[in-house]
């Protein structure tokens, strides 16, 4: 939960298989390791990823997922490349339509949000642990967690993401489907059952939306 606490500051995209996989040869990137390049993997209404962008996050990705890259065949390393790309280019069409809309947040806020970042660590040493085994420094981390607030601030002026709620239906229909006999009784897990709802229906407003900008942008996987 730690590495995904800052892991999480950077794929500002959540659940990095929620769209469809582009194809390319995302083997060849992949075992192209993490070493820094400027190669360009796609281009986004002429904006480019670089071939270091891919690289950050798919390292962030593995430590964070815990993920052997020794152990996946040709096929399991390019459809994680291809999600690490399709995130890239989802991330940078919100980044562009953030940019545009001219949303700003607080210093105090960003500073508020590294705070609740640094809580879940026993100690400064854990938490600058975690930060170089992700290849960041407090400052890229403060950069990304300022992008994703502003995102967050983005996308709840759009799509309202703070009204969405669960039926009981939905939350009984939702236990009865996951239920098994060490599952603890309804009403003691009913909010994180709710809560998982809510979760589940916020991310495919965001889906389709982000499916909108993809229908009307310029995008190009090299």
């Amino acid at each position: 939960m730690k590495n995904i606490a800052i892991a999480v500051a950077v794929a500002i995209v959540l659940g990095l298989g929620a769209w469809a996989f582009i194809s390319f040869d995302g083997a060849a990137l992949l075992n192209k390791g993490t070493a820094t390049g400027t190669t360009t993997v796609a281009t986004v209404n002429g904006e480019p990823i670089e071939e270091s962008e891919f690289n950050t996050l798919q390292a962030q990705v593995i430590a964070a997922q815990g993920i052997d890259v020794s152990t996946l065949d040709a096929s399991a390393q390019a459809q994680l490349s291809a999600q690490i790309v399709n995130a890239l280019v989802s991330q940078k069409l919100l980044q562009q339509a953030v940019a545009s809309s001219n949303i700003t947040v607080s210093d105090a806020d960003v500073r508020a949000e590294l705070d609740t970042v640094k809580g879940q660590f026993e100690d400064q040493t854990a938490y600058e642990n975690a930060l170089a085994a992700q290849g960041l420094t407090e400052n890229v981390l403060l950069a990304q967690i300022r992008t994703e607030l502003t995102t967050q601030a983005y996308l709840e002026q759009e799509l309202n993401l703070s009204a969405v709620t669960a039926t009981e239906e939905e939350i009984t229909i939702a236990y009865e489907g996951a239920v098994t006999e060490d599952t603890p009784p309804l009403e003691e897990i009913r909010d994180q059952v709710e809560a998982f709802i809510i979760q589940q229906k916020q991310q495919e407003l965001i889906n389709a939306y982000i499916d909108e900008l993809r229908a009307a942008a310029e995008i190009e996987v090299l």
